[in-house]
């Protein structure tokens, strides 16, 4: 997992990689609601970054509600945005579980060949 603390920055793109900004990380941090969370933020980092060279997926915070991109090598993007009922009453792993299940869509239609900006 790589964690930006310095958001104001142009970043190269780099493939296959979770990245987590500061500011998700901030929000992340006053909304984690269980122990056993940090296990399971782990897996889904890992599970994320084993994606290899096809889809990046950056999270994000947007006035205290997590974003996600998730982009893939052949120009295909996703935003991902938590709703308000998500930030009041679900765990914010539920949300990183819900991009890395969307990011392992775009990884299998990228591996079958299918052209995702038609999609």
């Amino acid at each position: 997992m790589k964690v930006n603390f310095d958001t104001n920055n142009s970043y190269k793109q780099s493939f296959g990689a979770c990245r987590i900004t500061d500011q998700a990380q901030k929000v992340f941090e006053k909304r984690f609601m269980n122990p056993n969370d940090n296990d399971i933020l782990r897996q889904i980092t890992k599970r994320l970054d084993a994606k290899g060279k096809s889809v990046d997926v950056l999270f994000d915070s947007n006035n205290g509600y997590l974003t996600a991109m998730i982009t893939s090598l052949d120009g295909f993007c996703k935003k991902m945005n938590e709703d308000t009922f998500s930030k009041l009453f679900v765990n914010p792993i539920k949300f990183f579980e819900k991009c890395a299940d969307e990011a392992d869509i775009v990884e299998a239609k990228l591996a079958s060949g299918v052209k995702l900006e038609k999609i």
